[in-house]
């Protein structure tokens, strides 16, 4: 997880928003990439987390709720850097990235824990 592709994509785009080079066409179709990845796996990991919940010990839960708030933070910071594309507030942009990068470190830690629990 700490090595995802989207995470880095997502980084890279920020770092292009804070050094004002990019292109404004290509950051939407990439917050919309990442948008679209991080819904399919919040979907998916919430979907399998209740289809196991039965299974899972507590400190399984416990990591697969973290998971699915670090991936629903991830989709808010998104959702916010999306938004204000268009404004062109930079600073606002900026507000959603930090949201975004607490949810995909959240993200990173619950993964771990979850690895932890499910590999001991």
């Amino acid at each position: 997880m700490s090595d995802s592709p989207n995470g880095r994509s997502l980084l890279r785009a920020y770092q292009g928003v804070l050094a004002a080079d990019i292109d404004i066409d290509e950051y939407g179709a990439l917050m919309e990439r990442v948008h679209v990845h991080a819904t399919g796996a919040l979907q998916r990991t919430e979907a399998r987390s209740q289809r196991a919940w039965r299974s899972f010990s507590e400190e399984q839960r416990e990591a697969s709720n973290r998971l699915i708030d670090g991936l629903s933070s991830l989709l808010d910071g998104v959702e916010a850097m999306y938004r204000y594309l268009d404004s062109g507030d930079f600073e606002d942009v900026r507000g959603g990235f930090e949201v975004a990068r607490e949810g995909f470190s959240m993200l990173k830690h619950a993964g771990r824990d979850l690895e932890q629990t499910v590999t001991s």
